[in-house]
């Protein structure tokens, strides 16, 4: 019986995994392969073999409990023309006013607001989760006048 080899692009496309899926099983030792020059050649056997073992279900992703105590966090910074001291209070005390009666569902959150007088510049500074940043920009924008 004649043996048939595979390059790892073949192997690939009959498991429906991507190349360096393949070879990261080769290096990891799951999918046994010969070095040719550069490249791998793997043995039709072995590939079937390794197709019935399932390992192809290991590349769906499972999340690690652990890691779903953390949850995305997302940050903005708006830089912005502002105008006097008094419209950077009202500013301040806006975002002040929307940090203090955020609701639990928006998740943590932090918001920092610097002004520069001598410029009439200012800078809005979120960090949080991405869904109460999307409604601190969407607020920013209507704060500042540029809510067409």
């Amino acid at each position: 019986m004649e043996e048939v080899w595979y390059t790892v692009s073949q192997a690939a496309g009959l498991l429906q995994l991507h190349e360096k899926t393949v070879q990261r099983f080769i290096r990891e030792g799951k999918l046994s392969a010969r070095k040719v020059g550069r490249s791998y050649r793997i043995d039709g056997h072995e590939l079937s073999t390794f197709a019935q073992k399932g390992e192809k279900r290991e590349e769906i992703y499972r999340p690690d409990p652990e890691a779903l105590k953390e949850k995305p966090v997302a940050s903005a910074v708006i830089d912005c023309f502002i105008g006097n001291s008094e419209q950077a209070m009202r500013i301040s005390n806006s975002f002040n006013a929307v940090m203090n009666s955020k609701l639990p569902e928006d998740g943590q959150g932090r918001y920092d607001f610097v002004y520069f007088a001598e410029e009439g510049r200012g800078k809005l500074i979120f960090h949080g989760s991405p869904f109460l940043i999307s409604r601190l920009l969407v607020i920013a924008d209507e704060l500042l006048g540029k809510g067409d």
